[in-house]
């Protein structure tokens, strides 16, 4: 509430700055100082209905209203020149102030109604300010274009699919650093700086939204363990490096920086349990309060198979085993054993065993049932949690007090201190928060779990925790163009079929396109 109350103090003392252009327009300078009537004696000074007033109104998007409304305000005084205007509006209450008390700026009426012929540059840079303030504003509140990258929601979502990601059905989220180069996520392209600005930052707040996140649902949302990073080696998390080689060495070797929540990389997987729900995963199968969660068609394990002679390129291509499966990757291969190895679906599968050079066809487990992994969240092997098996663990919803002690400290340690903001320690006589004793702590927002549907494949919640719900970017709608990144000729690597497929629903969820 706070950050909004010092937006709006920020927004109307603006207006007061124009006193002075606005008595020059002919209107009384008081009406800077009241709320609505200083929007609405400006949107008359610029030709315009006073009742456009109500778009200051609207959150975030009031921003780039106000934009148009000096830019109009400044054509009315002629300084409509392309530098006067960025010079201007750059200035803000300096130039305001200069315009409306000087002796030689004088009001020349309403810029919308006067027909000014401007330069074929200006024409082209107006255009140009205005395509990009309305993509930005459809990007950030309405749909965002975003490609997968990895195979870790095959055989569902593909590497190579291009998705519509709605903003708006889970409610489009204010941007936390909207200070930013527009289109460029977190780092600018060709000079790999940052991309945005942490000068103003805002805390977390969403629009209201159409819907709540369903289990199962798929969803994307910005990786939670990126908040720190090692920029030579950003496919791995900051913490699985530290943990392997030590901070010193990480601090010492690789440019390390820390990312706001809206600028760190997009994720997307499927939410398999929401605030409320405990989780357990059982051989690689999701439960939910004890009861078997829902199987996607298409997920995925890893296979191992006894071949009488390998698979060509062409076959495994038949059966759509891409990527880390092509038989010239020695990983998918164990020369001791005799065994190659795939990530397949039920019915790729069973397409498999039809081939005539095919002895045995299994699962395979890199760990034991019941051996710890450190690599598990919350990375405590003394659970004896791994990927295959897992909690259970209660997923946290807003309200939710926990009990504090030798296990769930470890469990939501990452969620109290991290993602909640608070000074979190563990002392010979007990728990402290914000440097005071207890033992429970209620949370502040809703976590959800989010796994990937190659289940054998996957770095998801299993490994770095639960997802908060500020992290939540939005709902994939739509693969509107899809390519096999694994395919080596262009044209073959269409994938025509996947081509304006609805994300939920039947065309890609239920159905074989291959």
């Amino acid at each position: 509430m706070s950050t909004i109350l010092s937006f709006l103090i920020a927004y109307n003392l603006l207006h007061v700055f124009m006193w002075g252009m606005y008595e020059k327009a002919g209107k009384p300078g008081w009406h800077t100082l009241i709320p609505v009537l200083n929007d609405m004696t400006l949107c008359e000074i610029n030709g315009r209905n006073k009742w456009h007033a109500l778009w200051g109104l609207l959150p975030f998007f009031n921003l780039f209203i106000i934009l148009i409304w000096l830019s109009e305000l400044l054509d009315s005084f002629e300084r409509r020149k392309f530098w006067e205007q960025m010079v201007g509006i750059g200035l803000g209450p300096i130039a305001f102030l200069y315009i409306g008390f000087n002796k030689t700026d004088k009001y020349h009426g309403k810029s919308l109604e006067k027909k000014v012929k401007r330069s074929f540059g200006r024409e082209w840079a107006d255009a140009i300010v205005f395509a990009v303030i309305a993509a930005y504003v459809i990007r950030t509140f309405v749909v965002e274009p975003y490609k997968i990258p990895t195979q870790s929601m095959e055989g569902t979502l593909l590497a190579g699919d291009f998705l519509f990601v709605s903003k708006f059905h889970y409610g489009a989220r204010i941007p936390m650093t909207p200070i930013a180069f527009p289109f460029a996520h977190h780092t600018m392209p060709f000079i790999n700086t940052k991309a945005y600005s942490e000068l103003i930052k805002f805390k977390y707040h969403r629009l209201p939204g159409l819907q709540k996140i369903k289990r199962n649902d798929k969803v994307v949302f910005n990786f939670p363990a990126g908040d720190t990073v090692a920029l030579e080696r950003q496919s791995e998390t900051y913490y699985d490096i530290t943990r392997n080689e030590g901070w010193e060495s990480v601090q010492a070797n690789y440019h390390v920086t820390s990312r706001p929540v809206d600028k760190r990389e997009n994720y997307v997987k499927r939410c398999v349990a929401i605030p409320g729900d405990v989780l357990s995963v059982e051989q690689g199968e999701v439960y939910i309060d004890g009861k078997p969660g829902y199987k996607p068609k298409k997920r995925q394990f890893f296979y191992s198979a006894i071949l009488n002679s390998p698979f060509s390129y062409q076959v495994l291509n038949s059966i759509d085993i891409k990527g880390k499966n092509f038989p010239n990757n020695k990983d998918a291969y164990d020369a001791n054993t005799g065994a190659y190895f795939y990530f397949m679906s039920p019915w790729q599968v069973a397409k498999l065993k039809s081939f005539q050079n095919v002895n045995k066809v299994g699962r395979y487990y890199n760990v034991n049932s019941h051996d710890g992994d450190e690599r598990v969240y919350p990375n405590q092997p003394s659970l004896g949690w791994n990927q295959n098996n897992f909690g259970p663990l209660k997923i946290p919803n807003a309200g939710y007090t926990v009990k504090l002690d030798s296990t769930t400290y470890y469990l939501y340690e990452r969620c109290i201190r991290i993602y909640e903001g608070n000074k979190l320690e563990m002392k010979s006589d007990g728990f402290y928060i914000n440097d005071k004793k207890t033992d429970t702590y209620t949370f502040k927002m809703n976590y959800y779990f989010m796994m990937g549907d190659n289940r054998d494949n996957s770095l998801d919640s299993r490994f770095w925790g639960m997802v908060p719900e500020d992290h939540i970017v939005g709902k994939p709608l739509l693969v509107w163009m899809s390519f096999d990144p694994y395919e080596r000729d262009f044209l073959k690597s269409i994938r025509w079929k996947r081509f304006f497929k609805p994300i939920h629903g039947n065309s890609i969820e239920n159905k074989d396109l291959f």
